[in-house]
C-alpha cells in the first residue's frame, strides 16, 4: 500500500468522521464516551478497505497484529456495552 493510498484514505475518513461528528457526539450522551473512538477505527477501516477494493490492490496483516486489534475492538465493545455513563 503506497504512501499516496494512506493519505486518500486518511482523508476521505476523517472528512466522512467530521461530517458525521455531530451524531455521533449525541450518541455520547447515551452511551460511554469511548464510542467516538470506536465509530473513528470503523470508519477509518471501512475507508481503506474501500479505497483498496476500488483500487484492486491487497495488503497482508501479520496474525498477531490483527489479533491484537480483534482484541482491543472487542475489549471497547464490552465497554461500551457493561459501563454507561449516569443520568
Amino acid at each position: 500500500m503506497s504512501l499516496k493510498l494512506v493519505m486518500l484514505s486518511l482523508l476521505l475518513s476523517q472528512a466522512l468522521f467530521l461530517c458525521g461528528l455531530p451524531f455521533f457526539l449525541q450518541l455520547r450522551l447515551y452511551l460511554n464516551p469511548l464510542v467516538i473512538l470506536v465509530v473513528w477505527f470503523c470508519i477509518l477501516l471501512f475507508v481503506s478497505f474501500a479505497v483498496l477494493f476500488f483500487r484492486g490492490e491487497t495488503v497482508r496483516i501479520p496474525r498477531p497484529l490483527w489479533q491484537a486489534v480483534l482484541f482491543g475492538y472487542s475489549l471497547s465493545l464490552l465497554v461500551l456495552l457493561f459501563f454507561r455513563p449516569e443520568g
